[in-house]
């Protein structure tokens, strides 16, 4: 993290030299005026104001400009201080568009500068402000004025060179709230040429002649919070290109990888519990973490291993077809993270987090199974521990292990009868482990309803039903779940001032697990100065992993015991506007437990990247 700081205050000031100009309102300057303020509608400042200095534009009708009038209607008029050659009527706002009238201008009118040119307001709330540099620089700001009958504030300004370039800045979240479209334009008239139609955003647009110019409808401006830039091309023509844009993080690129598993369930059907008794009954199920899935293995005899609970076990609170969510005392591993939370359906399933795969279904079937959200053990019966004579579902923790019990709980049955049945989930919470032993399994022939076991795993969100199997026969099996791609998101975008800076957290998630089990993630966080066109890493051995910065000019660990992490990084104060970061995570893992597609032998995923521009609005 201190070595990120650091990196990024130094690529600051080694950056501030080079960063780009954005609207900035701070010092507004002199509020234009006659013998009083201008008139806050459809008026014309009554006097030329100087530039400071000539500002020639090719194909204009004078060699050289040195004097300005201004409109409230968001235009600006170039003049020799004396001529009013083609200057717009006080109450024009752009009805005359591009005609021979508006910006194109009939031969010998003098050049428009329109920033904003529609129907506007400046008083009460607002007004235009002149500010300029002798010899170098002239800015004109319209603060705080407003679309013609709608209150929306919005600012901004046009800033002209003496090296014959035209800035335009716009407040943020500008957009055309009322009357006619509105006009973006540099144009030296004297009869100009008609070109098409300009599109400033993303830029560039270029011009031949000495026109350039945008339309924008009612509600549409993707100008707002950007500042662009007219550089005079030095044939009378203009080239357009954004020179500040609103802070925004950019993702590009992919990480690796997105991996839909189809194998990530495994199940027997028995169709009635007599079946079920004459395969489960005795017998235990293991279920092994692997990375992204679990090996399950079938345990002849394994029930031998159950466990008598104590007096201290806790019943569940009774509840037919319901369940109940535990806490335990520490988070369970599971492939992919681990589980605070565990779900215990009371016809017989375990699930991994907070939420029901099938509440009140006591009816179980594969296909509802495989599509269920919560990954989960299943051992689905009609049980009902609500029953009189009912034992109940009791859990209790011994060391690492947390036994759930179904202690001679009844099944549903019609007519009624005794059928009791006991089983117990033992989940170690430390390996993950998860082992399931059927003691007792009701094997009553004579239910005509709730009579079926659904016995197996799913993955979370799991892939199409993969088709029956028989666990006695078929185990061990080994399921992945879906593999998700590294990924990089980050939060607030970085808005800087010379007073204060911003604190922008970057995520990484779906890092894999060093080691399965092992709860243990690791990789890393780097910064550049640029991006880079992709680079695949198949000839170290992750194919399909891809570079996409530059260079590593900042790094951070990301060391945690959780498949996300969050990294903060500072953008100090005064970090120029339009200075651009680029991130780019990396996630480590054990490349002798391979991932599910099994086809990365180094043993490192990347993510995607994020573009980070800093801006001061």
């Amino acid at each position: 993290m201190k070595r990120i700081l650091l990196t990024l205050t130094t690529v600051t000031l080694c950056a501030a030299p080079a960063a780009t100009q954005c609207f900035d309102a701070s010092v507004p300057g002199t509020l234009i005026a006659t013998a009083g303020s201008i008139p806050g509608d459809d008026a014309i400042s009554t006097t030329f104001l100087p530039l400071g200095f000539k500002l020639v534009l090719g194909g204009a009708a004078l060699p050289a400009y040195t004097h300005f009038r201004v409109g409230t209607n968001g235009w600006l008029f170039l003049s020799d201080g004396v001529s009013t050659a083609g200057m717009p009527f006080d109450n024009s706002y752009g009805s005359t568009g591009i005609s021979n009238e508006g910006l194109r201008g009939s031969t010998g009118y003098h050049p428009l500068i329109a920033p904003y040119w529609g129907d506007l307001v400046v008083a009460p709330t607002g007004g235009i402000y002149f500010h300029g540099t002798p010899g170098a620089s002239c800015r004109i700001s319209w603060i705080d004025v407003y679309d013609y009958n709608l209150a929306t504030l919005k600012s901004f300004q046009v800033e002209l060179f003496a090296t014959g370039e035209i800035r335009f800045g716009y407040s943020a979240g500008m957009n055309v709230a009322a009357g006619g479209s509105k006009y973006v334009a540099v144009s030296s008239r004297n009869g100009v040429a008609l070109p098409a139609v300009g599109d400033f955003v993303p830029g560039p647009a270029t011009t031949t002649t000495g026109l350039i110019y945008q339309t924008f409808p009612y509600g549409m401006f993707d100008l707002g919070g950007r500042s662009i830039t007219f550089a005079p091309d030095g044939s009378g023509g203009w080239r357009e290109d954004l020179t500040c844009e609103p802070a925004s993080h950019t993702s590009y690129g992919a990480g690796c990888y997105d991996f839909a598993n189809p194998a990530q369930s495994f199940y027997q059907f028995f169709p009635d519990s007599a079946l079920a008794a004459a395969v489960l009954q005795g017998n235990a199920m293991m279920l092994a973490p692997t990375a992204t899935g679990y090996t399950a293995t079938w345990l002849p005899g394994g029930a031998t291993a159950y466990v008598i609970p104590t007096g201290l076990a806790a019943a569940l609170p009774r509840t037919d077809d319901g369940y109940t969510v535990i806490t335990p005392s520490r988070s369970m591993p599971v492939p992919g993270g681990t589980a605070p939370q565990l779900t215990i359906e009371h016809n017989g399933n375990i699930l991994v987090g907070n939420g029901a795969n099938h509440s009140f279904d006591w009816t179980p079937t594969s296909s509802e199974m495989t599509s269920a959200p919560l990954a989960g053990f299943y051992s689905w019966h009609d049980f009902n521990d609500t029953e009189p004579g009912s034992g109940a579902i009791l859990t209790e923790e011994l060391g690492d292990v947390l036994y759930v019990t179904w202690d001679s709980v009844e099944s549903f049955a019609t007519p009624e009868l005794r059928n009791p049945s006991t089983m117990q989930f033992q989940i170690d919470l430390a390996t993950g482990v998860v082992t399931c032993l059927w003691v007792k399994v009701d094997n009553n022939t004579t239910a005509n309803t709730g009579s079926a076991f659904l016995v197996g795993y799913t993955g979370p969100a799991a892939a199409p039903d993969p088709g029956p199997i028989a666990l006695a026969m078929d185990l061990p099996i080994t399921t992945a779940n879906n593999l998700k791609a590294l990924k990089l998101t980050a939060d607030v975008p970085p808005i800087c001032t010379p007073a204060l800076g911003t604190i922008v957290t970057y995520v990484t998630s779906n890092m894999p697990e060093f080691a399965p089990g092992t709860q243990f993630y690791v990789g890393a966080l780097a910064l550049s100065f640029g991006p880079v066109a992709p680079f695949d890493l198949a000839s170290i051995g992750a194919p399909g992993c891809f570079v996409h910065i530059v260079s590593v000019d900042g790094i951070s660990d990301l060391v945690a015991m959780a498949p996300e992490h969050l990294t903060p990084i500072f953008y100090p104060p005064g970090t120029p506007a339009g200075l651009r970061i680029y991130a780019q995570s990396v996630a480590l893992f054990d490349a002798d437990h391979p991932l599910p597609n099994g086809q990365n032998a180094f043993g490192m995923v990347t993510s995607n990247a994020i573009e980070s521009l800093v801006a001061p609005f």
